[in-house]
């Protein structure tokens, strides 16, 4: 079977491809490499024009549906991970970004925005020992795992939450204490 894995950044995804080349791994892996977030959730203006200028009237901003859009000085490492997904030569792929929310939600903006449809694993990993990555890579987890999809779901509700305290409590402080806005 044909594997890719993503990384979340490019030392990590060599620090495994590393340990992945001394092993006797049953499946072959290609490699590559986001670089954090290379998505990342519209700005008001961008959902609706009326949410551009800084207006206390306009308050709550709260979009129908929450949208990325791509960061543009990232946009070679999305681009590399894009083609790999479309390509169709994989029959899984490895979410090699790191343990936790924060990796979660790295690996599955770009996954869900891409539209991928392909199989995923889990390299779950705290540290990135030989050792480590090895146990890892030999004991992938189901990214249908309850508890997977559960922190999947807090990464984007933190996400959104964040935004939305951002967005909205930012311009209200502003306004209501006269600061200069953009």
């Amino acid at each position: 079977m044909k594997a890719l894995l993503i990384a979340e950044k490019p030392n990590l995804g060599k620090d495994i491809e590393k340990v992945y080349r001394k092993m006797s791994f049953k499946d072959d892996i290609t490699f590559v490499a986001l670089s954090g977030h290379v998505l990342e959730l519209k700005y008001p203006g961008e959902y609706d024009e009326k949410w551009h200028k800084w207006n206390l009237d306009t308050l709550p901003i709260i979009p129908d549906k929450f949208q990325y859009k791509l960061d543009r000085g990232k946009s070679h490492f999305y681009n590399s991970v894009k083609s790999e997904l479309k390509s169709g030569d994989y029959d899984y792929v490895i979410n090699a970004c790191d343990a936790g929310r924060e990796g979660q939600l790295i690996f599955h903006t770009v996954y869900q925005f891409v539209g991928s449809k392909i199989p995923v694993k889990r390299l779950w990993i705290s540290d990135t020992t030989d050792a480590s990555i090895e146990k890892g890579l030999n004991s992938l987890i189901d990214e249908n795992d309850k508890d997977l999809k559960n922190l999947t779901d807090a990464a984007f509700l933190r996400s959104y939450f964040d935004w939305l305290i951002g967005m909205n409590l930012s311009r209200a402080t502003s306004l209501k204490t006269n600061a200069k806005v953009p």
